[in-house]
């Protein structure tokens, strides 16, 4: 089969095999939405706009009844799809890696590509995403119930990128993302909202790579309460009034999450709190990092290359140990931290949140034995731009950019010529 209705009119449609002719004209290939509707106009009905726009009084469900393993996918771009209450797009929770969803163009490649043309979709009733989904300049609307995204299967590949996930949903936590054998490869400028009066919350957050992610909602008790190990988001911004904490931490083994630039609420509540009294310790606190981004140049104001750089914190660890290169640039770290240095720890002491500050920073650049003779040594300690105000409700840090000279300009000073009042 390839497009069917089992039960008759009225109940739900089921896409199964790309390869299947059975209502479906683009047979061998992906379904499309157009396909959906000609074949069971009555209950995916098209509404003939300039948009493509469609409203199904039914579930869509991709996957067969039975034990089938054929792939199965529907691939579009630009059209609007709004589910009655108490139907949505359902996926067989078996066999999952059979089943796929792509929506909207990805422009470039990699994990910082563009995504445009997804369309919308208006889920009315919880929905689970599973199979290899890819969301390309989408909006998602979720009015009732969670909406969970469990690929079912490890490495599938499924992204977001340029997308919105909405949700008016009374749930406490409208959106779950990712399992610990079945994380999402990449969320790419996407933003999360809900408008609900009731709590708001985002769980089960197992992403390879996050990036440029912004939470918003209405009353949340926290915008991300999650027991997952490991979380790492780069230029994350929250929004609102969380009434517990912008983050919590709710498992019972280490946190060990990683925050790269993040943007705090700053509405005066706690920026994390714990479930479990003592996790996450000093010994697996989740870390803020943000980026140190250095030139050593000359005279003249050119890069200098081959300069060691060495930045040591106040407990002792060293975050950077390396040469310039023929910019007068340095690059450490890697993934998400690329060039970015730890600068806080957030742990707790009992159910007692606290921070741990890595500043004052001892900066070294061209001393030891690969020191350059032919330049002068530069060392000096500096507080982090925040340190000043930075505690468990309020301040924000803030990325740091350098210029050091190594080499003093040549030539005698400037005679100074002192004013004289006419």
């Amino acid at each position: 089969m390839a497009i069917t209705q089992p039960g008759g009119a009225g109940t739900t449609i089921y896409l199964y095999d790309d390869t299947s002719a059975t209502n479906h004209a683009a047979a061998p290939g992906p379904h499309t939405w157009a396909e959906i509707a000609t074949a069971f106009a009555a209950d995916f009905v098209s509404n003939s706009t300039n948009l493509a726009s469609y409203r199904s009084k039914v579930t869509v469900q991709i996957g067969d009844t039975g034990t089938g393993t054929a792939s199965t996918s529907i691939v579009d771009t630009n059209a609007v799809v709004l589910f009655d209450s108490a139907k949505t797009l359902a996926f067989r929770a078996t066999q999952t890696s059979s089943w796929a969803l792509t929506l909207g163009t990805k422009l470039g490649s990699g994990n910082t590509a563009s995504g445009v043309n997804g369309g919308f979709l208006a889920f009315g009733a919880a929905t689970v995403l599973r199979g290899t989904v890819k969301l390309y300049g989408c909006i998602l609307k979720q009015t009732s119930g969670a909406v969970t995204w469990n690929p079912g299967f490890a490495s599938s590949g499924s992204e977001a990128v340029n997308c919105l996930f909405q949700s008016s949903s009374t749930g406490t936590a409208p959106f779950v993302f990712g399992a610990t054998t079945a994380t999402l490869a990449n969320l790419y400028n996407v933003d999360l909202s809900h408008t609900s009066t009731t709590s708001f919350t985002t769980t089960n957050f197992f992403v390879d790579n996050a990036e440029r992610l912004t939470w918003g909602g209405s009353t949340p008790t926290s915008l991300i309460a999650s027991g997952s190990n490991s979380i790492q988001i780069k230029d994350v911004v929250l929004f609102g009034s969380p009434s517990v904490s912008d983050l919590r931490w709710t498992g019972s083994t280490a946190a060990a999450w990683k925050l790269i630039g993040p943007k705090y609420t700053g509405s005066g509540i706690a920026r994390f709190t714990t479930a479990t009294s003592g996790v996450p310790s000093l010994a697996n606190a989740t870390v803020e990092y943000w980026s140190w981004d250095v030139k050593v140049v000359d005279s003249t104001g050119a890069g200098v290359q081959s300069i060691p750089v060495k930045i040591t914190d106040t407990i002792g660890n060293v975050q950077v140990n390396t040469t310039t290169d023929s910019n007068g640039a340095v690059s450490f770290g890697s993934g998400l931290t690329l060039n970015a240095m730890a600068v806080v720890d957030h742990y707790s002491v009992g159910t007692t949140y606290t921070l741990r500050h890595r500043s004052p920073f001892f900066v070294e650049i061209n001393t030891g034995a690969s020191a350059n003779s032919n330049y002068l040594a530069r060392r000096y300690y500096f507080y982090w731009p925040g340190y000043e105000t930075f505690t468990t409700t309020g301040g924000q840090f803030q990325d740091v950019a350098d210029v050091v000279s190594i080499q003093d300009q040549p030539g005698a000073p400037t005679t100074w010529t002192e004013a004289v009042q006419p």
